[in-house]
């Protein structure tokens, strides 16, 4: 008579991390259930704005002064002052209810009339929730950036094109521009998708970082047994 060999509990344990780690692994790096809720429209706003929901002083430009899209012929401005919100704040957001399904690289140029170094302190965000959590994946403002002339422009300093990457699984971004404490000086950011679709290095790390989790659960699973 053959008798069935029970697993201990801690290898049962490990059979449940091990599923968890390939239940998020699946869902990604093979992609969401509904390719739509994933896609990442109008990246660089070559047909205007929508998907993406503005608020405040928002649109899209050919050019500002001698600044052009670093992308197509079109890109995003933002801005404090006539028509923000309170005449300080202006964003631009769009969500993917399924999460991106891979990382896309973007610009933003922040360009501000402000004294630099201010403590004023006007500033550019960008916040995504990714896997459910708030990320804060950019800060440009007028206290700790760098800044060049922007002649031209509207403005007087420019930080240039900045890029950021938006991660794997984000499932909403939110770019927003921010008058502080004072509206003498107003501040802006253009805003365009990368020429490249190359992300950086942190975003690929993520999905390293699954690989490991799943070759080192499996590893534990196998000695136990």
């Amino acid at each position: 008579m053959t008798r069935r060999r029970v697993p201990s509990r801690k290898a049962r344990n490990v059979a449940l991390v091990t599923m968890a780690v390939l239940a998020v692994a699946s869902g990604l790096l093979l992609g969401p259930v509904d390719p739509a809720d994933a896609a990442f429209s109008n990246q660089g706003f070559e047909s205007g704005i929508p998907p993406w929901e503005g608020f405040g002083a928002f649109g899209t430009v050919g050019n500002l002064g001698p600044i052009l899209p670093p992308e197509g012929s079109l890109m995003a401005l933002i801005q404090t002052g006539s028509g923000a919100f309170g005449d300080t704040t202006s964003s631009l957001a769009q969500s993917f209810p399924s999460g991106l399904a891979a990382p896309v690289v973007m610009l933003v140029d922040f360009l501000t009339n402000e004294d630099t170094p201010s403590g004023f302190n006007d500033r550019f965000e960008v916040i995504a929730f990714v896997l459910g959590n708030p990320v804060l994946l950019l800060t440009l403002d007028t206290t700790f950036s760098t800044f060049s002339s922007a002649s031209g422009t509207g403005f007087s300093k420019r930080t240039g094109f900045i890029p950021f990457t938006v991660p794997l699984g984000t499932s909403s971004l939110t770019m927003r521009v921010q008058d502080i404490s004072s509206t003498m000086g107003d501040s802006a950011a253009l805003i365009d998708v990368s020429p490249t679709a190359v992300p950086e290095p942190a975003s690929l790390g993520l999905m390293g970082a699954l690989f490991l989790g799943l070759a080192g659960a499996a590893w534990r699973l196998k000695r136990i047994r």
